[in-house]
Protein backbone atom coordinates (compact mmCIF):
# COMPACT_ATOMS: atom_id res chain seq x y z
CA UNK A 1 0.00 0.00 0.00
CA UNK A 2 2.76 2.39 0.99
CA UNK A 3 4.44 1.65 -2.44
CA UNK A 4 0.76 3.23 -4.52
CA UNK A 5 0.13 5.72 -2.00
CA UNK A 6 4.01 7.23 -3.22
CA UNK A 7 2.49 6.78 -6.95
CA UNK A 8 -0.77 8.42 -6.45
CA UNK A 9 1.15 11.31 -4.14
CA UNK A 10 3.47 11.61 -6.84
CA UNK A 11 0.82 11.82 -10.02
CA UNK A 12 -1.19 14.25 -7.65
CA UNK A 13 1.59 16.37 -7.45
CA UNK A 14 1.99 16.28 -11.48
CA UNK A 15 5.73 14.68 -10.91
CA UNK A 16 4.58 11.16 -11.97
CA UNK A 17 3.79 10.94 -16.06
CA UNK A 18 2.96 7.24 -16.23
CA UNK A 19 3.95 3.84 -13.81
CA UNK A 20 3.33 0.37 -14.17
CA UNK A 21 4.83 -3.43 -14.85
CA UNK A 22 5.96 -4.81 -18.22
CA UNK A 23 3.25 -7.59 -18.70
CA UNK A 24 2.95 -9.88 -21.97
CA UNK A 25 -0.37 -10.35 -24.07
CA UNK A 26 -1.83 -12.54 -21.84
CA UNK A 27 -1.51 -9.94 -19.04
CA UNK A 28 1.61 -11.85 -17.18
CA UNK A 29 4.23 -9.56 -15.60
CA UNK A 30 7.58 -10.10 -17.02
CA UNK A 31 10.60 -8.71 -15.77
CA UNK A 32 10.13 -5.46 -13.79
CA UNK A 33 8.11 -2.47 -14.48
CA UNK A 34 8.85 1.35 -15.32
CA UNK A 35 8.17 4.55 -13.90
CA UNK A 36 8.38 7.80 -16.12
CA UNK A 37 9.15 10.65 -14.06
CA UNK A 38 8.80 14.40 -14.32
CA UNK A 39 12.17 15.93 -13.50
CA UNK A 40 14.60 19.12 -14.01
CA UNK A 41 17.82 16.62 -13.46
CA UNK A 42 18.98 13.49 -13.36
CA UNK A 43 19.71 13.77 -9.69
CA UNK A 44 16.02 14.76 -8.96
CA UNK A 45 14.60 12.00 -10.92
CA UNK A 46 17.01 9.91 -9.09
CA UNK A 47 16.34 11.45 -5.27
CA UNK A 48 12.64 10.78 -6.14
CA UNK A 49 13.03 7.42 -7.66
CA UNK A 50 15.26 6.67 -3.98
CA UNK A 51 12.20 7.34 -1.66
CA UNK A 52 9.47 4.84 -3.83
CA UNK A 53 9.15 2.28 -0.69
CA UNK A 54 10.11 -0.94 -2.10
CA UNK A 55 13.27 0.52 -3.38
CA UNK A 56 14.07 2.20 -0.19
CA UNK A 57 13.11 -0.79 2.23
CA UNK A 58 15.81 -2.74 -0.31
CA UNK A 59 13.05 -5.15 -2.03
CA UNK A 60 13.82 -3.81 -5.23
CA UNK A 61 16.72 -2.08 -7.27
CA UNK A 62 15.96 1.12 -9.31
CA UNK A 63 17.61 2.27 -12.14
CA UNK A 64 17.65 6.18 -13.35
CA UNK A 65 17.91 6.37 -17.05
CA UNK A 66 17.35 9.66 -18.62
CA UNK A 67 14.95 9.49 -21.27
CA UNK A 68 14.40 12.18 -24.41
CA UNK A 69 10.90 12.43 -25.88
CA UNK A 70 10.85 13.03 -28.98
CA UNK A 71 7.64 11.42 -30.82
CA UNK A 72 4.37 9.77 -30.20
CA UNK A 73 0.99 10.41 -29.75
CA UNK A 74 -2.08 10.17 -27.31
CA UNK A 75 -5.00 10.42 -28.03
CA UNK A 76 -6.93 12.46 -25.13
CA UNK A 77 -10.94 12.56 -25.91
CA UNK A 78 -13.04 14.27 -22.80
CA UNK A 79 -16.92 14.01 -22.77
CA UNK A 80 -18.09 15.66 -19.80
CA UNK A 81 -22.02 15.50 -21.00
CA UNK A 82 -21.08 11.74 -21.04
CA UNK A 83 -19.16 11.61 -17.71
CA UNK A 84 -16.41 9.55 -20.32
CA UNK A 85 -12.64 9.98 -20.11
CA UNK A 86 -10.66 8.00 -23.28
CA UNK A 87 -7.41 7.66 -22.92
CA UNK A 88 -5.86 6.02 -26.31
CA UNK A 89 -7.87 2.73 -25.92
CA UNK A 90 -8.79 2.59 -22.33
CA UNK A 91 -12.05 4.15 -21.11
CA UNK A 92 -12.97 5.60 -18.18
CA UNK A 93 -16.01 6.83 -16.37
CA UNK A 94 -15.79 10.61 -14.69
CA UNK A 95 -17.74 12.33 -11.97
CA UNK A 96 -18.03 15.87 -10.74
CA UNK A 97 -16.54 15.17 -7.11
CA UNK A 98 -19.01 15.44 -4.55
CA UNK A 99 -21.86 13.43 -6.35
Amino acid sequence: MDHHRYLVDLERKGILFAAGPFVNEKGVRVGVGMLLIRARTTAEATRIAMREPYTRAGQRVMTVTPWQRNEGTLRLSLKLADGELRIDSRTYTITPKGR
